[in-house]
């Protein structure tokens, strides 16, 4: 069976023989005898994390177990640290933050332009100045 899922499957695909080196490596954890001859046989780290193989039953009780699995799988389970949660935490807030900011309209109106000096403003200016442009006082 192992050799049949890396080989026969992912023969095509996989083409460096380090990567089908450790793609045979990780079907091993799946694709063993233990699997079937020992009761709980862990299919991540340890029986703890809940992901054993379930028992031999009927339909209705394979569909019960994989009902009773968690819908998010801890890190662990994937053979991450438990900081990566963390990280995908942050990453996910970060991706809505951004997603937010996007959809927020710049400005729905043009900002009102500087008003243009009047001509009482420019007599101001040039009362201020002493006297008209130009001319000294």
């Amino acid at each position: 069976m192992r050799r049949c899922a890396g080989e026969c499957n992912y023969g095509g695909k996989v083409t460096d023989g380090h990567d089908r080196h450790t793609l045979m490596t990780l079907l091993s954890t799946y694709y063993n005898p233990a699997l079937v001859s020992t009761a709980g046989y862990s299919l991540a780290g340890t029986p703890a994390n809940g992901y054993a193989a379930p028992e031999h039953t009927n339909h209705k009780g394979y569909l019960e177990y994989i009902s009773s699995l968690p819908l998010s799988a801890a890190p662990a389970v994937l053979g991450l640290h438990d900081n990566a949660d963390i990280a995908k935490d942050l990453q996910e807030s970060q991706l809505l933050l951004d997603s937010l900011l996007l959809t927020q309209s710049s400005s729905s109106t043009p900002a009102p332009a500087a008003p243009e000096p009047t001509a009482a403003a420019a007599a101001v200016v040039e009362a201020q100045e002493g006297g008209p442009a130009g001319t000294a006082a």
